[in-house]
């Protein structure tokens, strides 16, 4: 046993002994390293080192996408933009136009475009046009008619242009002004290419009304898709609206144009009953109740033309209950409003889609009728409970 003690004592002794001569050399290494190290920090300069790494690992790749901030932009805005110049430049449009009028007017009747009748020789000597306003006035006339009359297709160069002048406030007013000579001398019906050339023309001027944020253009231009069609027998009304090649449009998709529309109307609506006041009669109940009416008559408009753009009917419930609700309409007229908006969404789904199973999770309506008319049920109302008459001493 004490043997084999002095054996493992002098193993330790000689492992000891190793450890603290490693320990040594390892001690003066480290010194002698940092010795080194002060020595070299004090000949580095810093700044240049930097700016050799920068220099060597330097690339011209975007470590992130620089971030391009615009301002927002929504119909409501541009239509609020345009009233402030309602009285100024909006006035100096509508002379213009109406200058405008007799040439249109013959215009629309020319066999021959080569021969078509010339502006100037209509328009009178006071008239508030610009030189450029007439040339626009003449050029813009010549491509819409001759997509009208669907004798030959337009050229590109004739859609460029119309896409140059459209891009204007002022030349999409002109565009609906001259168009709208076609629906007031009752020319309705267009042929396959002439439906075709109108349908390219609406779709540049929808992309700019969505670009420009124009609502009044794009409320316009609805009108005007659901007035002009084509002859087809393989349709059951044998017709085909211009509707139903823009219905598709992303524009028809944005509630703030439909905010902003209505907001428009009512505004137009409003200012056309400024001849009805107190002093002619009537009483403050009766003007309420007068634009309250007014109020539902363009709600209902408006709310059928929004499913007819196949707007969503869940949206359209909503923007027709928050306008309700800021003109303070009463219960029944918001019920059926409601019920109208429900009963129009399920007889324009039957005539999109005829197959039944179509519309097996839409409740069938107990009346005949596919839906009930807007008009009609804002005759009804105006007729109706909620008309009554102030007693007068």
């Amino acid at each position: 046993f004490q043997r084999l003690e002095k054996e493992r004592a002098k193993a330790m002794q000689d492992s000891l002994f190793k450890l603290s001569v490693h320990e040594s050399v390892f001690t003066k290494t480290t010194a002698l390293n940092v010795d080194k190290v002060q020595k070299r920090s004090e000949t580095i300069d810093s700044s240049v080192e930097i700016e050799d790494f920068v220099k060597e690992h330097k690339t011209t790749r975007e470590f992130y996408t620089k971030a391009i901030f615009e301002a927002h932009n929504s119909f409501i805005y541009a239509s609020i933009d345009r009233q402030k110049a309602l009285f100024v430049e909006n006035r100096a449009h509508e002379a213009i136009l109406e200058s405008f009028k007799p040439f249109y007017e013959k215009f629309i009747e020319a066999k021959d475009l080569a021969n078509a009748p010339k502006i100037t020789d209509f328009l009178r000597p006071d008239s508030p046009a610009h030189r450029d306003d007439i040339h626009r006035a003449q050029r813009l006339a010549f491509i819409v008619h001759k997509a009208w009359t669907g004798d030959t297709e337009l050229s590109p160069d004739e859609l460029m242009d119309f896409e140059r002048i459209v891009r204007e406030e002022f030349g999409r007013k002109l565009w609906t002004f001259s168009f709208q000579q076609y629906r007031i001398a009752g020319k309705f019906v267009v042929n396959e290419l002439g439906y075709k050339g109108l349908v390219s023309l609406l779709l540049i001027v929808l992309n700019e009304a969505m670009r420009s944020r124009d609502a009044t253009t794009a409320k316009k231009l609805m009108v005007l898709a659901l007035t002009f069609y084509k002859t087809d027998p393989r349709e059951k009304e044998g017709k085909v609206y211009l509707h139903a090649e823009i219905v598709s449009h992303p524009l028809w998709k944005a509630s703030d144009l439909w905010e902003s529309a209505i907001l428009d109307s009512l505004r137009e609506e409003f200012a056309n009953q400024r001849a009805y006041n107190l002093d002619s009669g009537e009483c403050l109940e009766e003007a309420i109740i007068r634009e309250k009416n007014i109020v539902f008559g363009q709600l209902g408009s408006f709310a059928f033309n929004m499913l007819m753009f196949e707007f969503d009917a869940q949206e359209v419930k909503n923007l027709i209950s928050k306008f309700c609700k800021h003109f303070t309409l009463s219960e029944p007229l918001i019920k059926e409003l409601m019920s109208n908006i429900e009963q129009s969404h399920r007889g324009l789904a039957r005539k999109r889609s005829p197959d039944p199973r179509a519309h097996n999770d839409i409740r069938q309506p107990q009346q005949k009728p596919e839906f009930i008319s807007f008009v009609t049920s804002s005759l009804r109302s105006m007729l109706g409970s909620e008309v009554s008459y102030c007693r007068r001493s």
